[in-house]
């Protein structure tokens, strides 16, 4: 998703510091997670990761609009629940 709004970089380079951001939050989070596989994560895991994703993307560059960006990491961070 991050790549379709044109963050700036090569592919894996980007998926691996988006993944890195993501469990850098996940690990601060103060809760635990749920033990059960498929189980759902919290809403506030979820915001964390989705804005570990953004500032990404933020310190890279892209070329679509602000906008398009958080909102997609939004729903791709769900659409992975």
């Amino acid at each position: 998703m991050a790549l379709r709004q044109g963050v700036r970089g090569f592919s894996i380079d980007v998926e691996l510091e988006i993944w890195r951001a993501i469990q850098a939050t996940v690990r601060r989070t103060p809760e635990p997670l749920p033990a059960k596989a498929g189980a759902p994560a919290p809403e506030d895991v979820l915001a964390g990761a989705a804005d570990a994703a953004y500032r990404v993307a933020l310190r890279r560059g892209f070329r679509g609009a602000f906008l398009d960006l958080e909102l997609g990491l939004w729903d791709a961070v769900h659409a992975g629940r």
